[in-house]
């Protein structure tokens, strides 16, 4: 009870900015405004495998970036359809485990936008989303359809960000972070009607229903294979 009334105060200072709407005790949200810096990278790890991509194909820094996932329901039943489902997505940089071995700026680049496809990644489970609804404007479809959006769109973004990876340090391709940074860039701009919010911080941070009367939903189990 102590936790939801103080997520009901936090709350309105995280929208306001009167408060960071952008960090946890343990993990960095995107946010255009506040990217995430050098000194974020923790300077020493121990992981031996991490050290041999180092020095193997130049792989020396490593952004741990997940996806935050959640969708929450009116908590009374004969409320929904009156009131609809609350999808949220936020990619998340983890302090903690997001390493580097040197102080090259072109690795951190790098690993910037690898932070920013995430994003991408972010914005397309809301825009398929939105399509989906379109198409069946009825309560309960986000809730039945998140699961395979979010597991199609994670499976997604692996795969890109292993492109970029091959093409910067495996095959070493002329100009491919160039490139890759301006499809991005470009993508970026053409979805920034569904780029993450303070909202979508908000209730990762707070880790709790950020709207009155509403709960985390169940949603469909889908077998993710990757």
């Amino acid at each position: 009870m102590k936790l939801v009334l103080l997520s009901l105060l936090l709350f309105p200072l995280l929208i306001s900015g009167q408060i960071d709407s952008t960090k946890s005790s343990t993990h960095i949200f995107w946010n255009a405004e506040y990217p995430i810096e050098m000194k974020h990278f923790q300077d020493t790890i121990g992981n031996e495998s991490f050290r041999n991509k180092c020095d193997s194909i130049g792989l020396c820094w490593g952004a741990f970036v997940g996806l935050f996932t959640i969708i929450d329901e009116p908590k009374k039943k004969k409320k929904r359809g009156e009131l609809l489902e609350k999808a949220y997505f936020a990619p998340a940089f983890e302090i903690a485990r997001s390493y580097r071995f040197n102080n090259d700026s072109s690795d951190f680049l790098t690993q910037l936008l690898v932070f920013d496809v995430y994003e991408l990644a972010a914005r397309k489970c809301r825009q398929d989303l939105e399509k989906l609804f379109i198409q069946m404007p009825y309560y309960g479809t986000k809730i039945i359809m998140f699961k395979e959006i979010e597991v199609a769109n994670k499976k997604l973004v692996q795969e890109i960000v292993w492109s970029i990876t091959n093409d910067i340090y495996i095959l070493k391709k002329e100009n491919a972070y160039k490139e890759w940074r301006k499809t991005t860039d470009d993508l970026l701009k053409e979805t920034e009607q569904y780029k993450t919010t303070n909202e979508d911080r908000a209730r990762f941070i707070l880790d709790s229903p950020i709207l009155k009367n509403y709960q985390m939903a169940k949603t469909e189990s889908v077998e993710n294979n990757v």
